[in-house]
């Protein structure tokens, strides 16, 4: 008989307005205004803390959680831990930002649009040099995992 488990992640929000300068990268504010991210098991009633984090992406085919605190974390439920993807990890993310597979993130620096492994934790630059990008919408897949859409603001004239 296969076993199910269920998880709730309980995310405890503070108030908070985040603005970004992006053109260093950098989002004010997160320091000021904390979160703490738990994850609460329903079969047993137990709950345990994360981490002071942000954005937190639940990816339910592996029990891992995704989340950011000025560097990109990787919870696994099964054995509590988190591991650092990336340091200074300033993009936002979204449930889009994942591939439907859960195999991949993708999210953009000032000028490029990347994809992270999340098995392996390679990282592969998909397009180089987009220029200044918007802040918004987050670059997103597809349904079917396919396709990928993002904005850019147009290049400059000289």
């Amino acid at each position: 008989m296969k076993t199910i488990r269920i998880y709730i992640v309980i995310l405890i929000v503070v108030p908070m307005l985040i603005s970004c300068d992006y053109e260093s990268g950098m989002n004010l504010g997160d320091e000021q205004y904390k979160t703490n991210l738990f994850h609460f098991n329903t079969k047993d009633s137990t709950y345990h803390f994360i981490a002071e984090g942000y954005n937190p992406i639940f990816l339910s085919n592996s029990n891992r959680i995704l989340y950011r605190n000025r560097s990109l974390w990787l919870y696994n439920i099964e054995n509590g831990k988190s591991i650092e993807i990336i340091e200074n990890f300033y993009s936002n993310l979204e449930e889009n930002s994942i591939s439907p597979d859960e195999q991949y993130l993708i999210y953009r620096n000032m000028n490029d649009l990347l994809r992270i492994n999340l098995a392996s934790l390679e990282i592969v630059t998909l397009i180089k040099s987009l220029g200044i990008l918007n802040p918004y919408p987050i670059p997103k897949y597809s349904n079917d995992g396919k396709q990928i859409i993002y904005t850019s603001s147009p290049k400059q004239k000289k």
